[in-house]
């Protein structure tokens, strides 16, 4: 009787051991899973100033708005505000026009078409045509233009399994001193947002976007 007392006992001892030690496993194992599912926020830049820039050449600044058909109406208003804010705080001694108060003289000027034909030779192609920048700086009375474009979007789906949905986005700002055509400053920043979980949606791409834009408007320069 003690003796199958005591096998009984061990066996017991055994089993619960045994358990604890699956149970453990499975913790570990959930801890390996949640700390690889994490969600990836990363945003990363490069900036250029021009060296030959001295400070005080630009007195009057215009802000032209961040359209895109890839961004809601709401989203591009969110992001001009951002760089405007961040502009004018930066500058508050230089006289930086709004969107709207820069196309309000370009109406009054009748210059409308000079803008379209400027932005599209920027946007496509990179080209900044200086006549026109010329043409801008007599009528407005600016000295710089600050503009920002869309290079890259990308947006994939997961597969439910093993690739998660991500965001990634590619864009650019630059202030272009009118004399000259030249960039006082340049900067391209990247935002990558990936879903924490193996879900087959993308996340929010505004949430890609905050990232760059962010990284953007912590280096704009003191004029």
């Amino acid at each position: 009787m003690h003796l199958f007392s005591g096998l009984l006992y061990k066996n017991i001892s055994f089993s619960l051991t045994q358990s604890i030690k699956v149970n453990k496993g499975i913790v570990v194992l959930l801890i390996c899973l949640f700390t690889t599912s994490c969600a990836i926020k990363n945003g990363s830049i490069n900036t250029y100033v021009n060296p030959s820039y001295q400070k005080g050449e630009i007195a009057r600044l215009a802000f032209l708005s961040y359209r895109n058909p890839d961004f809601s109406n709401i989203e591009a208003n969110m992001i001009d505000r951002m760089v405007l804010e961040a502009t004018r705080k930066k500058n508050p001694e230089i006289n930086i026009l709004s969107h709207s108060e820069t196309m309000k003289l370009i109406v009054e000027n009748v210059l409308e078409g000079e803008l379209e034909e400027f932005l599209d030779k920027y946007n496509t192609e990179g080209i900044v045509d200086k006549l026109i920048l010329h043409k801008f700086s007599r009528h407005l009375g600016i000295d710089g233009i600050m503009r920002g474009r869309l290079i890259n979007k990308e947006q994939n789906e997961g597969d439910g399994f093993f690739l998660r949905g991500e965001n990634r986005i590619m864009i650019s700002y630059s202030i272009l001193k009118c004399k000259t055509g030249k960039s006082i400053w340049e900067v391209t920043a990247n935002g990558v947002r990936v879903n924490a979980l193996n879900t087959i949606e993308p996340p929010p791409m505004i949430e890609a976007v905050n990232l760059a834009i962010n990284k953007v408007t912590d280096s704009i320069p003191h004029l």
